[in-house]
């Protein structure tokens, strides 16, 4: 379990990722942008946990207290959204490391993987939205002010 010092200093790091696939996705059909979207939206989906990851990927249940109101305000709120979720967003993990984040032979032998998905962005933002909306103080107001920060 990461200390409140880690879980402040991720704060940034979080909301940074978060406005990359918002800014990715932008310029989503040049495939340049592809190497931004796809690695971010996977971060973002491995944060907001509709993705896997890997251990000591940092993970929104981290910043709640093991069985609080708001852990399951949070939870119910992202099942719900995720009740009309795309169904690239289950891809996204497997699609990210073949499209941009791995140079694999499976990236040439079957090259068949989604655009970066504007749908899979809004789903991501509104579940950012949900989770800035229930996270607990200190880090609620922390999360606001960073992200108020990044959009100047």
């Amino acid at each position: 379990m990461p200390t409140p010092a880690q879980l402040r200093a991720a704060v940034p790091h979080v909301a940074h990722d978060l406005l990359a696939v918002r800014q990715a996705n932008a310029h989503r059909l040049q495939k340049f942008a592809w190497i931004a979207w796809y690695p971010m939206a996977r971060n973002a989906a491995t944060f907001l946990e509709v993705g896997q990851g890997s251990k000591g990927d940092i993970r929104a249940r981290e910043f709640f207290d093991r069985g609080s109101v708001e852990l399951s305000r949070w939870e119910s709120m992202k099942a719900a959204r995720l009740k009309g979720a795309p169904p690239a967003l289950a891809r996204l993990y497997d699609d990210a490391s073949q499209a941009a984040a791995h140079l694999s032979w499976k990236r040439v032998t079957q090259p068949e993987v989604q655009v970066p998905s504007t749908r899979v962005t809004t789903v991501l933002l509104l579940l950012w939205q949900d989770f800035r909306r229930t996270v607990p103080q200190p880090y609620r107001q922390l999360f606001h002010a960073e992200w108020a920060r990044l959009h100047g």
